[in-house]
């Protein structure tokens, strides 16, 4: 049992697995998602991919202990140990609902922007991805505008779906890229301030200058 605790004491939560984690998150929410409406994950299904993976991690290391003779060295385990910047494992990848932006800004560690434009008139629904990725949703009869905020350069969209169209839209100092299936209309737009990448999924398709109010309003704040 001592040997087993090791070794679970070892596992870790690389940034490669958080990775697939949200990508297998937004594939889910794309599954569920219905006519004009873009769900938010229920934590059932979370956890079931959570399980998953757990169960993969526990399959390895119960192979190590059940079988000693086939792990020669300690350090031939397929697991990473952690350094003094990382997290362990029991660490804190959840998924979480917050009562408002300042609840969600806590939970992820940085100031996240709100379109503050579209509360008055839209039900919103603030969600932590761990510490990795803040969202939120604003929607109001047939329409449901996601924003999500994370640090770095990376596409945060979840959006793996091929567009006709893709291009650039100046908004200020910004280069948005935009996709969408018209000329003229785009359901997805992303544009990084060279701190943190955001992302825009609009379930009804906007028009440019309905995308640069909305960069001119995050960045104004």
């Amino acid at each position: 049992m001592q040997k087993y605790d090791e070794i679970m004491n070892k596992i870790h939560v690389t940034d490669e697995m958080k990775k697939r984690i949200l990508s297998n998150i937004d594939i889910e929410m794309e599954k569920g998602k219905g006519p004009g409406k873009r769900q938010i994950l229920p934590f059932k299904t979370f956890y079931k991919i959570m399980a998953a993976t757990a169960c993969l991690l526990l399959l390895g290391v119960s192979a190590a202990v059940i079988k000693p003779s086939l792990v020669k060295e300690p350090s031939k385990i397929p697991v990473e140990v952690p350094t003094e910047t990382e997290e362990n494992v029991q660490g804190t990848f959840r998924v979480e609902e917050k009562n408002s932006a300042k609840e969600l800004s806590d939970t992820v560690g940085f100031t996240v922007k709100e379109l503050s434009s579209l509360e008055e008139k839209a039900t919103v629904e603030y969600v932590a991805y761990g510490t990795d990725l803040a969202e939120i949703n604003y929607t109001w009869e047939e329409q449901t505008i996601c924003l999500r905020q994370s640090k770095g350069a990376e596409d945060n969209s979840g959006d793996f779906n091929t567009y006709n169209n893709e291009t650039i839209i100046r908004a200020g100092d910004y280069k948005v890229t935009a996709k969408g299936n018209k000329s003229d209309e785009f359901s997805v737009f992303l544009w990084k301030d060279g701190t943190y990448a955001y992302s825009i999924h609009a379930d009804k398709p906007l028009k440019n200058a309905d995308i640069c109010a909305f960069v001119y309003e995050i960045e104004k704040k």
